[in-house]
């Protein structure tokens, strides 16, 4: 090597002898300098993000440099960007300046030490490093940059720089070259031409590995052939390698790669200074090759050492000539896709491949201005994580599906697609070609990233896929298919959580777009269904296609499947004409009417906030809602996204006019609520006069009811009550929760798939529950229906508070998991609710969704926004279909009616009996009834059955009781009627005795016996007795002796009579007949009892008998005669007149 001070000389020496075309320069910087300049960051073929500006300070102190800058001029230009710099530069350190990042690139610069905003040319321009911090002015003319005296470096680089120092500016750069100042920035001639060579672009900051300059420089490459990113360079070409001092070579001091033909040994020629290598084969055409000089294996023949070896290695690249030559080497496919999501970075810059076109998209605007190229079958690689295919973008050779291609171009990934761009070179090889056999893919995969490897590839789904979303199809062409059937809404088939974010993901593995090959928004006609999407000619959620061949594409940060034929779709999901059955004695509709906004309701006043943003738009609303609300024929529709005004002109109005003008005038009328709430939508009640009436007030809940409810982000609930014909009570409750779209403060979305503002929404059902236990409108009714769109899936808190509140959850109870009325991002699931209190849940006789809506492409509905003029009447019709992007949900209930109920009577009852009470009851539905009955009137139904006994055997009658009897039917309801029970005092009873015969002249008894009374009381009083001796004197007085004598003077039938009385004047008769008679001895017997004298009795007694003994009949009454005549002798004397009449009577009864 030379001295410092020799090679000072030559620098000096060379500067006057080239001073024409030569730029004076200031002195030679004694510690900082501009040790890398590199403009080509982010730019295509760029593996770093950001351009840099390096410095360097090879003196032996610390430099502050918190007052200078950076500044950067075009190559012509005299307006300097200007970055401000920071801190100190200690000796032998290195300071990077970061500037503006390109749109490509890999790799980030290592952490700068200041940070700027100058996007920098790539290959000419202006560097300055400056004392200050003041803009510079000068470079509008060459050579009026330096000298100065606040530059304190400057490099101009490139041809086209019109400043620089020294005899020329630094090499022109380019994407994939840095600006180095030899030595690592030691070398300093103050002549940029010299200074400066080009390199892999190789930043260093502060922390990067000092270099101390010494007195010898190190041995470095100072001049290539071919010169670093030369193109064109001949296949056969050798390679010129020009050291900066005479050198020592040893071993691998260089490799030579190529992309296509791989690494070349080679013959070494020359030295010591220019060496020359003659590679073993040629090159291929159109590859990159890259030479390294390996800096161990050089070292310098001075003796001045250290140094001694290169610092660094020494790496510059070429591009063969531009030529394409079918069946040469080429860089696989699978080795440019690797088996990651973008391309191996070693795979970077230009790449010729060569394979079959597998899908030819290259028609430009409406496809993708390229085609997808595959590698032939017998060149796939043994790594099925490795893609085949490769999208190539651009290029002028119109080529075909199924041709045999050759392609040079640069790799990249745009948007997550790995691909070829900037092709220069597309070759249709000659000879016949096969397509690559479809590779099968299937659904679900297990993970997303599996589809990666199938990224650019003809691949064929074997299975049969449903179609899961066609929210997109008329302005995209874009169909989501799913390889499990309809895909769910987590949350409306699990619990939120880690549940629903593993079904999320299943989800997600489970489904894959299918494109139409189209680059255009809304085409016309669409490329499915086949025949083109209209109004008539539908693609619905839940139709299928079989067997899918198309190329695995990734676009729009999604992968997709783009045709490479016809796609034939089986309708799997028919239109309805009309609303599944629901059964019962009267229907209730939900339907979000999504914005429905009649202008300023006199036919003006579009557009508004929300809905139709035209009149015209407006009537193409209104005849599908319209539509779809009179087919769906219920007597009571909840509405949501109604807008909120009041009368006149309002948007209530306007739809209840519009259904009675379909329908007949009355047929609907509307819940009058004027403005409620805050929103500019809100819920609303519609129903059919004929068939309910509303009872008692319309409430709302607001957050003034409770604050739990907030009413700036719920939509104020309404509830009603309505009366059937036959007496059925229910209340109907409209409901439109907070939506997911917008976090709420303080209630963000917790990641567990309830989406935003799940606290608010489920504070408002619990206040909705409580509020409703208050029974608002005065129902008296326990039937509540608790309807409309809560934003809420079937598993998430809102709807599982209404349950633990008592509700029952009908649209599950009767449709299942597998019930949806809305579509979102491919997934379905219902927001639209039925719940029922406990009494009114057995009324339910069916839930259904009218599928009209979220299963139809979005373009069907009335909007003319995003068509073609043709597509604005070919989409349309003013039938249901797409009339929202919520299904109506349709509830079947028989109303339960109160039954009624007549308690019978009035029933008699004697005291100490009992009586059957036969009540009739009734119920309107037939259902089945439940007596019960309140039989001591206390209030209390105490007594089950329907037909009683009511007992009066602690009762006292007269008297009288109240009952009551209430009927129940199975929902409930019941109706009460009372009844009187009069109790009747029953008169006593006893025994009468009376003797059947009686002998004449001796009085006979009678009396009463045994006495009782049904009333207690009654017996406790006691009993009063009245008799009749039947002589004709009738019955005697009350009195209380239940005993009466009879006297007889005469024979004959008596008839006698005895009567007991109890307290309350109940009599009782008895009568019997007494046979009075006389005999020859009961005469003589009586005279005996009548004769004080025995005597005289005897003798009279003698007669009789001599009477009896007698047969005539003429002497018989001679014999009495002479008892006669001896009676009446001694009447007054021994017998009495009454008696002596008595034995003469009775002795004449026996003639």
């Amino acid at each position: 090597m030379v001295c410092a001070r020799l090679r000072l000389a030559f620098g000096l020496a060379a500067v006057f002898l080239g001073l024409v075309g030569a730029q004076l320069a200031s002195a030679a910087s004694p510690d900082i300098v501009i040790s890398q300049v590199y403009g080509g960051g982010g730019n295509t073929g760029a593996t770093l993000k950001n351009d840099f500006i390096e410095l360097f300070n090879g003196g032996t102190a610390p430099v502050e440099v918190s007052t200078w800058s950076v500044q950067y001029a075009s190559s012509a230009g005299s307006s300097w960007a200007r970055t401000n710099l920071a801190g100190t530069i200690q000796p032998g350190r290195y300071y990077l300046v970061k500037q503006a990042a390109g749109t490509g690139g890999t790799v980030e610069v290592p952490t700068p030490d200041a940070t700027g905003t100058i996007a920098m040319s790539g290959t000419s321009g202006k560097v300055a490093l400056v004392t200050n911090q003041t803009a510079l002015t000068c470079g509008a003319t060459a050579g009026s940059c330096v000298p100065s005296a606040s530059i304190r470096d400057f490099v101009g680089y490139g041809s086209a720089a019109n400043n620089f120092e020294g005899a020329g500016p630094a090499v022109t750069l380019t994407n994939t070259t840095a600006a180095l100042r030899a030595a690592n920035g030691c070398t300093d001639t103050d002549n940029n031409s010299a200074d400066f060579a080009a390199g892999g672009p190789a930043p260093r900051n502060s922390v990067s590995s000092p270099n101390f300059c010494a007195s010898d420089g190190a041995p470095r490459v100072s001049s290539t052939t071919p010169a670093s990113s030369a193109t064109g360079v001949a296949r056969d070409a050798n390679v010129a390698i020009t050291f900066s001092e005479p050198v020592d070579v040893a071993g691998s001091w260089f490799t030579i790669s190529c992309e296509a033909s791989g690494p070349h040994s080679a013959g070494q020629s020359g030295g010591s200074t220019a060496f020359t290598l003659d590679p073993d084969s040629d090159f291929a055409a159109n590859e990159n090759c890259t030479v390294t000089v390996v800096a161990s294996q050089v070292t310098d023949q001075d003796g001045i050492d250290p140094p001694d070896a290169m610092t660094a290695n020494h790496v510059f690249s070429f591009q063969t000539v531009d030529v394409s030559v079918c069946g040469d080497p080429a860089t696989f496919i699978h080795q440019i896709q690797g088996s990651g999501t973008a391309a191996p970075a070693d795979m970077a810059g230009v790449r010729t491949i060569e394979g079959v076109v597998v899908g030819d998209y290259q028609l430009t605007p409406r496809e993708f201005g390229g085609f997808y190229v595959q590698e032939e079958d017998a060149q796939v690689d043994t790594d099925a994580a490795t893609s085949e295919g490769i999208f190539v973008s651009g290029g002028t050779v119109d080529v075909s599906r199924g041709q045999l291609v050759r392609v040079r171009g640069t790799v990249g990934e745009s948007s997550g697609l790995t691909r070829l761009s900037s092709v220069t070179s597309v070759q249709v090889c000659p000879g016949p070609a096969s397509l690559p056999a479809a590779t099968s893919a299937s659904l679900p995969v297990l993970s997303t990233t599996d589809f990666e490897r199938f990224e650019g590839m003809l691949v064929n789904f074997g299975q049969t896929l449903t179609a899961t979303e066609v929210f997109n199809l008329g302005r995209f062409g874009e169909v989501s298919l799913s390889g499990v059937g309809r895909l769910y809404t987590p949350t409306a088939v699990t619990t939120p959580g880690p549940a629903a974010i593993a079904k999320a993901a299943e989800n997600n593995r489970s489904r894959i777009i299918l494109d139409d090959g189209v680059n255009l928004q809304n085409i016309d006609p669409t490329v499915y269904p086949f025949g083109g999407l209209s109004a008539s000619n539908t693609l619905r959620v839940g139709d299928t296609v079989s067997s899918l061949t198309g190329i695995l594409d990734y676009r729009f940060s999604n992968y997709r499947v783009q045709p490479v034929g016809s796609v034939s779709f089986q309708a799997g999901n028919l239109r309805t004409a009309v609303p599944a059955p629901v059964g019962g004695n009267l229907k209730v509709a939900s339907f979000n009417v999504l914005n429905y906004f009649n202008g300023d309701g006199t036919g003006g006043g579009f557009p508004t906030s929300r809905g139709a943003t035209t009149a015209t738009e407006f009537e193409r609303q209104r005849a599908k809602i319209v539509s779809a609300i009179t087919t769906i024929d219920a007597d009571v529709v909840g509405l949501m996204e109604i807008e909120n005004d009041a009368a006149p002109n309002s948007a209530i109005e306007d739809l209840v006019a519009g259904l009675n003008a379909a329908t007949g005038a009355g047929t609907y009328a509307f819940i009058d609520t004027g403005v409620i709430g805050t929103d500019q939508i809100k819920v609303a009640l519609i129903y059919k006069p004929a068939a309910v009436t509303p009872v008692g007030p319309w409430k709302i809940i607001t957050s003034t009811v409770d604050p739990r409810f907030v009413d700036t982000l719920n939509r104020p609930s309404l509830a009603q009550t309505f009366v059937d014909p036959d007496g059925g009570r229910l209340t109907v409750v409209v409901n439109h929760l907070k939506s997911k779209g917008s976090a709420c403060a303080g209630d963000p979305d917790a990641g567990d798939g309830q989406g935003n503002c799940n606290l608010t929404r489920r504070n408002a059902a619990a206040a909705l529950v409580d509020w409703l236990k208050t029974d608002p409108t005065g129902s008296g009714d326990a039937d509540f229906l608790v309807i409309g769109d809560l934003n809420s899936y079937t598993f998430e808190d809102p709807i599982t508070t209404l349950i633990a509140g008592g509700f029952t959850n009908l649209v599950r109870k009767f449709n299942g998991l597998g019930a949806y009325s809305y579509v979102f991002n491919g997934e379905s699931g219902y927001l639209d609710h039925a719940l029922a209190t406990a009494s009114l849940e057995g009324q339910a006789t069916g839930v259904t969704e009218w599928h009209i809506n979220p299963d139809e492409p979005v373009v069907l509905d009335y909007n003319t926004e995003f068509k073609t003029a043709s597509q604005v009447d070919s989409f349309y019709s003013p039938g249901p279909y797409r009339a929202s992007d919520h299904d109506p949900i349709v509830i079947g209930l028989n109303v339960n009616a109160p039954p009624t109920v007549s308690a019978g009577g009035p029933y008699t009852v004697g005291e100490g009996s009992s009586a059957a009470l036969v009540p009739s009851g009734s119920d309107p539905n037939g259902d089945a009834l439940t007596y019960a009955w309140d039989l001591d009137n206390d209030g209390t139904f105490e007594t089950p059955g329907e037909s009683p006994t009511f007992s009066a055997a602690a009762l006292d009658g007269p008297t009288s009781r109240t009952v009551a009897v209430r009927v129940t039917d199975g929902g409930g309801l019941s109706d009460t009627d009372q009844a009187t029970v009069s109790v009747t005092n029953v008169n006593p009873s006893a025994t009468f005795n009376a003797p059947p015969t009686h002998f004449a002249g001796n009085p006979f008894t009678i009396s009463l016996t045994s006495p009782s009374d049904p009333s207690a009381a009654d017996t406790a009083a006691g009993f009063t007795y009245a008799f009749d001796c039947g002589d004709g004197s009738g019955f005697g007085a009350v009195t209380s002796s239940s005993t009466k004598s009879c006297p007889t003077s005469d024979t004959g039938i008596r008839t006698v009579g005895g009567q007991i009385y109890d307290k309350d004047g109940g009599v009782t008769t008895y009568t019997a007949t007494v046979s009075v008679q006389v005999t020859y001895a009961s005469l003589c017997e009586l005279t005996r009892q009548f004769s004080s004298d025995p005597k005289l009795a005897d003798s009279l007694c003698a007669k009789l008998a001599d009477a009896a003994g007698t047969s005539g009949k003429g002497a018989k009454a001679e014999k009495l005669q002479a008892y006669i005549d001896q009676v009446q002798s001694k009447r007054g004397k021994d017998f009495t007149d009454e008696e002596a009449d008595t034995l003469i009577r009775l002795a004449n009864r026996l003639r």
